[in-house]
């Protein structure tokens, strides 16, 4: 949830020039995770396992670099000129 808007409203979104749909996008993420069975990540059985078999613990050194990001370590692209 570090983008702005969360999954919904985050980078990787597809954008229209002049419409937003984030909202719309929004809606539809919580009526999915409403309806899932593993709401939560730490319950789903794959990350689970790996875990177990590879990432050791939450928080490990090894989980801790190949996971976590540091958002001041990278610039954002800058957009094309839309005028």
């Amino acid at each position: 949830m570090a983008c702005p808007g969360g999954c919904a409203g985050g980078g990787g979104q597809p954008i229209r020039f002049n419409s937003e749909l984030a909202e719309a996008r929004g809606q539809v993420l919580y009526k999915y995770d409403r309806n899932n069975t593993i709401r939560f990540s730490h319950e789903n059985p794959e990350i689970v396992a790996l875990y177990k078999d590879f990432l050791g613990e939450p928080c490990s050194e090894l989980a801790h670099h190949l996971l976590h990001t540091d958002h001041n370590g990278w610039e954002m692209p800058q957009a094309p000129n839309r005028g």
